[in-house]
């Protein structure tokens, strides 16, 4: 099995702001020019990206807002517990893994709303939620 150490390395990951290690891997030639988007984005956006994102076992990403669709998939390690509020406050939660029969997803899409953007963190299972870095 491959240690985070050897994924870091591996892949070049670097710290994210958010929490955690990242790299992109994709960001398509097209672009939405600043003009066609909502206030909140600042400037012209490609019309995809994808990153390799890993959270060592007592890492996470601290809470943010989402100001577009994230999906994320899992691929490697423990479980990763993904937590939402809605812009009405309302709490969910996924837990990514392999273990399927047991519910964890290998794949999840956060949608921002329509209405609002949604905040989410997200971090090992084991790990209290209310754990302060």
């Amino acid at each position: 099995m491959n240690s985070a150490a050897l994924i870091i390395e591996q892949y070049r990951l670097q710290p994210h702001p958010e929490g955690g290690f990242f790299a992109e891997t994709y960001r398509s030639a097209g672009r939405i020019p600043g003009a066609a988007l909502p206030k909140e984005f600042d400037g012209e956006r490609s019309f995809s990206t994808a990153i390799v994102y890993l959270l060592r076992e007592n890492d996470f990403s601290a809470l943010h807002r989402l100001r577009q669709d994230e999906v994320w998939h899992f691929y490697l390690g423990g479980p990763l517990r993904l937590v939402m509020f809605s812009p009405a406050g309302i709490f969910s939660e996924t837990v990514l893994g392999r273990n399927t029969t047991a519910g964890e997803e290998l794949c999840n899409g956060l949608f921002r709303s329509v209405t609002g953007s949604a905040p989410s963190l997200s971090r090992g299972p084991a790990s209290p939620l209310s754990a302060a870095r």
